[in-house]
């Protein structure tokens, strides 16, 4: 192996375990400092589109690439990097659901994926120190971020010693953070792990967090006829579970699409604010026609967007302060 290795710069041996082999720190080992090991930085939205391009052409599957292409595959891609947080294995697993319907394939695909990944997030939380393991488990237990405070709160752990160790899990990759005013906010930066930690926790019940990625995934009418087809199996589970959860993860989607826009106004790149704002139709329709209005007056043309805001709010005639602009 190691000549093949040496002699052919194509040759890559890739793994997804915290450990290549055992002991490889022993400097009797023959392949001490032998192997160049590069960790995969998590890949953010645009690296993940960028990724199944790349995918679609490998495959030649020209429907895919025209699909990333559209308003639903650009969204679908980040209720995905939402959900695996930048997984490279999880994308390329998943990839051939982006542009297909079938939920019960996916719920399927997914279940398998857990399980497999299973081990592997036990394995690392039993490498953590005990106060970074019961903050990494209470961040898996939760929905959303928390702040210290809260976070020290639940684990019963002093707010300096959590702040230090919440800092330590950041620089090690295990958790973000996202300011909020003078406040910061820590969640899982991988959401997989939740998801894969929480399978022993539920022990058979649907994974909740799978459920509302669902909700976010598949039109709710979708949903709803999964469960009249097969009410009893674990498609029909999976899809009772989503119908009942919060629509706190298409919110989430459509906070980050939110800010994102807003950071493209103060620019004046109205093209790629418009750009996002389709993507926002589907996370939140009435937010986007919101958008879409403001966007209009910032350029001067209000009646089509006017249009679509009375087709989402059939009921409603004014449009606040911004329509108002337009009328």
């Amino acid at each position: 192996m190691a000549n093949i290795s040496s002699g052919d710069n194509k040759v890559r041996n890739t793994g997804n375990r915290a450990t290549v082999v055992g002991g490889r720190g022993r400097s009797k080992r023959v392949f001490l400092g032998f192997f160049d090991i590069q960790y995969l930085e998590p890949l953010s939205v645009e690296g993940a589109r960028e990724l199944f391009q790349r995918i679609s052409v490998e495959q030649d599957r020209p429907e895919l690439a025209q699909y990333l292409n559209t308003p639903e595959g650009r969204y679908q891609i980040r209720a995905l990097n939402y959900l695996a947080g930048g997984n490279h294995r999880m994308y390329v697993l998943l990839a051939e659901f982006l542009s297909k319907n079938s939920l019960q394939d996916l719920v399927l695909a997914f279940e398998d994926l857990t399980h497999d990944m299973t081990a592997y997030f036990q394995e690392l939380m039993k490498s953590l120190p005990d106060q970074q393991r019961q903050l990494t488990q209470c961040l898996c237990d939760v929905e959303g971020a928390l702040t210290v405070k809260k976070i020290a709160a639940k684990t019963f752990i002093d707010d300096r010693s959590c702040s230090k160790q919440l800092g330590n899990l950041k620089a090690k990759g295990y958790v973000r953070s996202e300011k909020r005013g003078k406040k910061s906010y820590y969640d899982m930066s991988e959401p997989l792990m939740r998801l894969c930690l929480d399978v022993k926790n539920q022990r058979g019940k649907p994974l909740k967090m799978f459920a509302r990625f669902l909700r976010a995934w598949f039109p709710l009418s979708a949903i709803k006829s999964a469960i009249d087809i097969a009410p009893a199996s674990r498609v029909g589970e999976y899809c009772r579970e989503a119908v009942q959860s919060s629509g706190a993860f298409r919110a989430a989607i459509a906070r980050k699409l939110e800010i994102e826009i807003d950071q493209s106004l103060e620019m004046q790149s109205y093209q790629k604010a418009q750009f996002l704002a389709d993507e926002l139709h589907l996370a939140d329709a009435k937010l986007a026609v919101d958008i879409e209005t403001e966007l209009a007056v910032r350029q001067g043309c209000c009646n089509e967007v006017s249009k679509k805001h009375d087709e989402v709010n059939p009921d409603v005639r004014g449009f606040s302060k911004t329509k108002s602009q337009c009328i």
